[in-house]
């Protein structure tokens, strides 16, 4: 049985280094994030199978060090409920280079929904 998913990421970036160059930086970040969305897709797919109701938002806090890795991701607000989903999507941030980043270190705050529309 295929589900039908909206997937929408809201991405919002926060803590910059330095203001000027936010806007910048911020169109940076969602350019990488979006590459993620297939790997997201797929954790929600997976996760959908063992919890038909799975849904709604949770905002992810990522921390990316001066070399462009992900030193941290965790969630820090979730209506998911759901560990295995979320340690996927931590995974899946970690599994990126933000090395082209043009500040570096950086902090984003980024948000993810997941809906099912079954």
């Amino acid at each position: 049985m295929k589900s039908l998913l909206k997937i929408v990421l809201l991405l919002a970036a926060f803590n910059c280094t330095n203001v000027t160059a936010e806007s910048t930086v911020e169109k940076e970040f969602k350019s990488v994030a979006s590459s993620l969305k297939g790997k997201i897709f797929m954790l929600y797919n997976k996760a959908l199978k063992a919890d038909p109701n799975i849904s709604g938002k949770t905002i992810f806090e990522i921390k990316i060090n001066d070399q462009g890795k992900v030193e941290s991701c965790k969630p820090v607000k979730s209506q998911y409920k759901n560990a295995s989903l979320e340690t996927g999507i931590c995974d899946a941030f970690k599994s990126k280079s933000f090395a082209s980043l043009s500040v570096l270190p950086y902090s984003a705050m980024h948000e993810i929904s997941l809906y099912s529309t079954n």
